[in-house]
């Protein structure tokens, strides 16, 4: 059976936009300015900071990692660039933006929404580098986003909208991340000669991962990643990796280091978070390599003494990003025989470091240049035999010779030959400071299993077993609709979709999709055909025009979707004509929309948007995600939305 999904103007119901919404996918392409030369691109020039002032300011304020200051503006759709109608068919929006003696720059947007069909891009003035295309996929429900890094001292935005979602999109820039250091761009020097660049790390200095000294760190290396913070300061780099965690449920939690944003006023939902940026061989690439990124976090424990932080993506890790959840000890007494660091020095590609003889645990007290003193036996003290480290790499895992986290990287010495490194004991911070959220247990052992030492895991090892996945189909009164088509929908690859089951939901509203494989990511929706006329009154069209006459307005998303009959993204007198003729017999069905849809019963609208016109809806609330299927489940209800019903009162299709 072929799928049939409904275009609602403002709610998405593209199947493609079940994608994580905070992965920032782009789907390629040019910008259509590249293709045509008559587009006009306004520059808005910002008053540049004196890099002298802001060098000052970081050494005052121990700003060490930070390495791109903020520049406040206000630009939008409406208050900022150019339309340019291409056809009567579609329009483009530009803008350039412009700071003088930038290395880099980056942006900051929020209020911010991408219809299905439009396209966003970034780039620089010379086009080597071009971010996008964004569409719809990168919606997400605090409505930010953010574009970076390229390099040069402007950048372009270009906002390409065709006109069947003319007017629907939105974004407002509100910050510009000035990069002023060297380190700010996307890779950067060994540490003895900063008039290096990217590609020409020293050997011996840096070992990139995928060299035969880190042959041993293949597997674990799919857990780490730069992270780039985004701050009210600035911007800075740090790196993570994922954890596993006793429940084996590729929770995405990931370990990083406190100092990182203790200093400054982290912007979580900005911070990205970027996985599988690494060169390809020992030798450093030619070519920025790509990554895969995830954006937004809400920061769950930290502990100073131990310099530990966990964070909690804003959204699973997708498989298609072949992730991996690293093993950890927590062994008071374990000083391992030999140590593993993989850290992304100054947002550099990944790279490797290796202590060959025991790692000590370090007895006496170390005092750091925030005028912190961290406590005795509270750090490992690593003596790099193999690699080096330095501003970037702090977070990064270190790890035993079986691939265990022990702890994470603080900070010490770091010279490029025989580096001196200590790192907070994963062992200490498993108590932290005696709360949830100075501590580890909490997070890591859920199942409170006190195991010393668990495994690392790789969500595609459950793949090959098979389960079965049920769920119900409800009228909104709660009673069982029966004869739904409900459909599991399988990633092959990230924008690609394939239909594996279709079934009818019973007489008891109920659906059991079976021998589903685990280890994958789906996707189930709901679609019912004909019924158009069911639940359709002359009540309804008294509430509708109460709405329009601002008589009674409606408070809830649900009754916006079911009023919009004609499907338009507007409640008009038009709704409520195409209503009267369902009701009078004079169509058969509505051209332009479907006599139902089916609601996640879990969904949650975004912040003040019952008005779903004005405040649209991020993500999907027709479609159930499953990630990382792993063993029977039970899915949410869906609850069925007759369209034009707007009082609830349909019954189940005859």
């Amino acid at each position: 059976m072929s799928m049939h999904f409904t275009h609602y103007t403002l709610i998405i119901l593209f199947l493609c936009t079940f994608k994580v919404s905070t992965a920032q996918i782009s789907d390629g392409g040019f910008p259509f300015s590249a293709q045509q030369n008559n587009i006009e691109i306004p520059t808005l020039k910002i008053n540049s900071p004196a890099h002298a002032k802001l060098m000052a300011e970081d050494e005052n304020n121990a700003w060490g990692n930070r390495v791109a200051a903020p520049l406040k503006i206000n630009a939008d759709l409406n208050n900022a660039g150019k339309w340019t109608d291409l056809d009567k068919n579609a329009r483009l929006w530009t803008l350039g933006i412009h700071s003088k003696n930038a290395k880099a720059l980056a942006l900051q947007l929020d209020n911010f929404y991408i219809p299905v069909g439009a396209k966003l891009f970034f780039y620089n003035e010379d086009r080597s580098q071009i971010l996008g295309a964004y569409t719809d996929k990168v919606n997400n429900p605090k409505q930010v986003f953010f574009a970076g890094i390229l390099k040069g001292e402007k950048i372009i935005i270009e906002y390409f909208e065709p006109s069947e979602v003319k007017g629907q999109g939105k974004f407002r820039i509100f910050n510009v991340l000035h990069v002023y250091k060297e380190e700010g761009l996307e890779a950067l020097s060994p540490i003895e000669d900063q008039g290096r660049d990217f590609g020409d790390s020293a050997a011996g200095c840096h070992i990139n991962i995928n060299c035969p000294e880190a042959s041993a760190m293949q597997v674990q290396k799919n857990a780490v990643c730069r992270i780039i913070m985004v701050l009210e300061e600035g911007m800075g780099y740090c790196t993570g990796s994922l954890m596993n965690n006793s429940s084996e449920d590729a929770k995405p939690y990931v370990l990083s280091a406190f100092h990182c944003q203790s200093e400054y006023t982290p912007m979580y939902e900005f911070y990205r978070f970027d996985f599988n940026y690494e060169g390809t061989s020992c030798t450093d690439p030619s070519n920025e390599p790509s990554f895969n990124s995830i954006t937004g976090c809400s920061a769950i424990a930290g502990y100073a003494d131990t310099d530990f932080q966990l964070f909690e993506l804003s959204s699973n890790v997708p498989l298609s990003f072949a992730p991996y959840f690293l093993g950890w000890n927590k062994d008071i007494a374990y000083e391992p025989l030999g140590s593993n660091l993989i850290h992304h020095p100054a947002g550099d590609i990944k790279k490797y470091s290796h202590e060959f003889s025991e790692t000590r645990i370090f007895n006496n007290t170390v005092t750091w240049d925030n005028d912190l003193i961290t406590t005795p036996q509270s750090h490992f003290r690593v003596k790099l035999d193999v690699g080096a480290y330095e501003g970037g790499s702090s977070g990064g895992p270190l790890l035993d010779n079986s691939g265990y986290v022990v702890g994470q990287l603080h900070g010490g010495t770091a010279l490029c030959d025989q580096a001196i490194g200590f790192c907070g004991r994963l062992a200490k911070s498993w108590e932290g400071g005696g709360t949830p959220d100075t501590r580890l247990k909490d997070w890591l052992d859920p199942l409170n299993e006190d195991a010393t030492q668990i495994e690392g895991f790789d969500p595609t090892s459950i793949s090959g077993q098979t389960v079965t996945v049920d769920g119900t189909v409800a009228l909104e009164n709660g009673l069982p609709f029966e004869g739904v088509s409900v459909n599991l929908v399988s990633e092959t690859n990230p924008n690609e979709f394939t239909v594996l089951q279709t079934v009818e939901s019973d007489a008891n509203g109920q659906y059991v999709f079976e021998n589903v494989l685990t280890g994958g990511d789906y996707v189930i929706a709901a679609e019912l055909e004909g019924c158009h006329r069911n639940g359709i009154t002359t009540f309804d069209l008294i509430l509708i025009s109460q709405h329009i006459l601002g008589v009674a307005e409606f408070s809830t998303p649900e009754a916006y979707i079911k009023a919009d009959v004609n499907g338009s993204g507007t409640i008009t007198t038009f709704d409520i004509i195409q209503a009267r003729q369902l009701i009078l017999e004079q169509i058969a069905e509505l051209p332009q929309n479907s006599a139902y849809y089916f609601m996640n019963d879990e969904f949650t609208f975004a912040v003040g948007s019952s008005n779903v016109f004005e405040n649209a809806p991020t993500g999907n609330p027709f479609i159930i995600n499953l990630l990382f299927l792993s063993e029977d489940t039970t899915v949410p209800n869906f609850i069925a939305l007759k369209v034009a019903d707007v009082n609830g009162s349909a019954t189940a299709c005859p």
